[in-house]
């Protein structure tokens, strides 16, 4: 995925995330996008992690501005949504 893509996957998944669901949205769709990743080389393991983590700093950027998203959950929800992006990107 290109710095674009995850633009768009960021911009497409804006008003998702404004919910109650919003965790369980995004280890979903942090898990495709892993997923696609691992398709390819394990070199391009690096860029993954900073490619998910850019689509969480985008997402949350946009609801901190509307007072939603990354700041309402639980510190536990936040530890645990970054433990599952580094499962998602550990080498096979």
């Amino acid at each position: 995925a290109t710095v674009y893509t995850i633009l768009q996957l960021a911009e497409c998944f804006q008003m998702k995330y404004a919910t109650d669901r919003a965790e369980e949205y995004l280890i979903n769709d942090m898990s495709i996008l892993a997923e696609a990743y691992q398709l390819s080389d394990q070199f391009r393991l690096r860029k993954l992690q900073n490619a998910v983590l850019a689509v969480i700093n985008d997402i949350s950027y946009v609801h901190e501005m509307r007072g939603k998203w990354w700041k309402d959950l639980s510190e536990g929800a936040k530890c645990a949504l970054l433990e599952k992006v580094l499962e998602l990107t550990k080498p096979q």
